[in-house]
Order: C-alpha cells, then structure tokens, then sequence
C-alpha cells in the first residue's frame, strides 16, 4: 500500500536458534549454508532470465542473516510480477523442494564458489 513502491515484494524469513559463531565448525557450517544461498538463488535467477521460464518474478534471492540475540533467520526475498505473488511462491518451493532430493549440478556449486572467493577477496583488499 506504499504509494512509492511500484511493484510488489515479498519475504519469508525462517527464524532458527541463534548458532555459534566461533568455531572452525561454524565458520564451516556458515560457509556451506552461504555456498547453499549462492547456488539456489542463482538457479532462481535463471528462472526470472529464461525466456521459456514461468516468469513469476523478475527477482529472488535467498540469505542466512546476520545473527540477532536469540535467532539466525533465513530468509527469501523475491518480487513477483503484477499479480503473480502465488505462482512466486509456489516456483520458490519447487525449487526448494528439488534441491532438497537432488542437489546442486556440479557447475551450479563451483560457480557459488568462485563468488564466495571473490567476494572474500573484495573484503580483504578493502579491509
């Protein structure tokens, strides 16, 4: 209802349990979970680019927060074109729910990989 706003957004965050920050296990477990982010939300991006594609949004993406006191939210954020807010979520799931039983392509993680490493690379020349 934002008269500034020209188009419609949508997010779905899923609060969890705030999890250590210290440790070798977490820096990995992080790690996986921002390679996890990087791959699905690539493979989104595909979808809103692909010219035969359901076309319901023409932007999503998906990321692990920054750790609040109690909680570490996950969340997906997408826009979905005039109308299509349903068929967006529901293409968000599917996507969600293939790589829960199949994975990522090979290519699809090495690609997460070499952005997380350039990204890592910015931070440290701008540090």
């Amino acid at each position: 209802t934002d008269p500034e706003l020209s188009y419609a957004q949508g997010m779905l965050d899923c609060k969890r349990p705030r999890q250590g920050s210290s440790s070798i296990r977490e820096f990995r477990r992080r790690l996986a979970e921002d390679l996890f982010h990087k791959s699905l939300s690539s493979r989104l991006l595909k979808l809103t680019l692909e010219p035969k594609g359901p076309r319901n949004f023409f932007a999503v993406s998906t990321e692990t927060g920054e750790p609040i006191p109690t909680l570490n939210p996950m969340s997906i954020s997408l826009s979905p074109l005039p109308g299509r807010m349903r068929p967006a979520l529901k293409t968000v799931a599917e996507e969600i729910e293939r790589v829960k039983r199949m994975g990522f392509h090979e290519a699809e993680v090495r690609r997460a990989k070499r952005s997380i490493l350039a990204e890592y690379e910015e931070q440290y020349i701008e540090r």
